[in-house]
């Protein structure tokens, strides 16, 4: 495989920028390392109904995401005590998978995870002790058998699709394929004698659940998109990198652990379990679907960012976004270098636009011998003007906050170098004249840049 693109800018930007104003500057390619973030929480719109109550949690919420999928992995590979007035799954346990509140779900899942691998160990457990019938065993066989029963009650269940309950459903899946698996090869034939029931009736509901949580899966992608479709038309709260994006990029890191699990759920057909097929087919799906998200959260941060009354903080917004997302090494380890440079240049652009937008005006000010002030026949000296329009510009964008510490440096020195040269040759055009229009020497100005960004 190719070696990952090294991100770098391709703006030259001046080391020093000193009083003597030197001719040329020497251009930088500094590398771009990933800087650890907080993962806030962004609103999750939920309806309510059913006469449950309307306060739902804020999610999707990276934080909560994280928690649910450890709880969801927890319940899958640790070992389940058996809980004694949790023998049956009922079907009030199976209403709370359609409530409008992931939480109720996500614990309902839970539960349902914990019951799969119950009746598995039973079936398990029987199936082991099958050379010693007697009574004991044929009634922990009914036992078995009854909750083999009660879980084929899901392929009747409607569940609620939810991003921050996605791996929880893979979890489900996973484990419930086990436990089917194993009562046909093992625990169907030994009980065959025991049930007048036809238990082979038990595979045709087996498939309508897989397909119930194939369906589950498919539309929390579709559902994850629509959540960002509708925070595009919010107004955003600062400057910074979007919840959304955060959300998003870890949902994505997760997706990439959980690769197999998700080629398993989509891909289940013709009664075969086509996960089978390995990692290297898992790992395709699951780019393909990851791709998907980030082409969806581009188009979201670029309605998002319409929002901003002022051009520069547009252009500001998507470049701390677009950075954030080529810094996170899922991005970096999922996708091709193709992919990768055509990002970075995209995020070349907005800081070449954020330039254009918000420091050429001021710039221009100097490429302009005089300037007449209000229609009058008076004329303004060009030094007059860059210090009013310096001015202005510097104290809006003095309250615009870069996060990330090395995009912070890299941008104030694009600003210094869109700046200080051609202030430099002004002054050295016009040295001792205008003397008293003059506010700022280069080094002034320099430090005033440098403090840019902080918030």
């Amino acid at each position: 495989m190719a070696p990952t693109p090294t991100p770098r800018f391709r703006m030259s930007t001046p080391s020093t920028v000193s009083s003597s104003c030197p001719s040329s500057s020497a251009s930088y390619l500094s590398l771009l390392t990933p800087t650890p973030t907080v993962v806030a929480t962004p609103v999750w719109t939920c309806s309510t109904g059913n006469g449950l109550p309307d306060d739902c949690y804020d999610v999707p919420s990276g934080v909560l995401l994280e928690e649910h999928t450890r709880v969801a992995w927890v319940a899958s590979w640790s070992r389940m005590i058996p809980v004694s007035d949790e023998r049956f799954l009922g079907l009030d346990q199976l209403g709370r998978l359609a409530s409008p509140h992931p939480e109720i779900v996500f614990k309902a899942l839970i539960k349902v995870i914990r019951f799969i691998r119950q009746t598995h160990q039973a079936m398990t457990s029987v199936c082991a002790q099958q050379t010693k019938y007697d009574a004991s065993l044929r009634s922990k066989a009914v036992l078995a058998y009854q909750g083999l029963k009660s879980l084929m009650n899901i392929s009747e269940a409607v569940i609620a699709p939810h991003p921050d309950n996605l791996f929880a459903v893979l979890r489900m899946f996973n484990h419930f394929w086990d436990m089917f698996s194993f009562a046909e090869a093992e625990f169907f034939p030994f009980v065959a004698g025991l049930f007048v029931e036809n238990y082979k009736s038990f595979a045709a509901m087996f498939y309508r659940i897989l397909g119930v949580l194939t369906s589950v899966v498919r539309r929390t992608f579709e559902a994850l998109e629509v959540w960002m479709s509708n925070h595009a038309d919010e107004i955003p709260l600062d400057v910074g990198v979007h919840d959304i994006t955060k959300y998003v990029t870890l949902h994505i890191t997760l997706l990439s652990e959980h690769g197999v699990l998700l080629k398993s759920a989509l891909n289940v057909s013709h009664g075969t379990r086509e996960a089978s097929a390995g990692a290297a087919g898992a790992e395709n799906l699951e780019s393909l679907m990851a791709a998907a998200l980030l082409s969806h959260l581009e188009k979201t941060l670029e309605r998002i960012s319409k929002w901003y009354q002022f051009s520069g903080l547009q252009w500001l917004f998507l470049v701390n976004n677009m950075n954030f997302i080529l810094l996170e090494k899922v991005v970096a380890e999922k996708f091709g270098d193709d992919w990768l440079l055509k990002r970075w240049s995209i995020l070349e652009i907005y800081i070449s636009r954020y330039l254009d937008v918000s420091w050429t005006p001021v710039v221009s000010c100097l490429r302009m011998e005089s300037r007449v002030i209000l229609g009058c026949f008076n004329k303004q000296p060009a030094i007059s003007a860059f210090n009013i329009k310096f001015e202005t510009t510097y104290a809006t964008q003095m309250t615009w906050q870069i996060e990330d510490p090395q995009l912070r440096k890299h941008m104030r020195e694009a600003v210094i170098e869109a700046i200080i040269p051609t202030y430099c040759s002004y002054l050295e055009k016009h040295k001792g004249k205008q003397t008293k229009f003059l506010q700022y020497t280069p080094k002034e100005l320099k430090d005033l840049l440098s403090e840019l960004f902080e918030g």
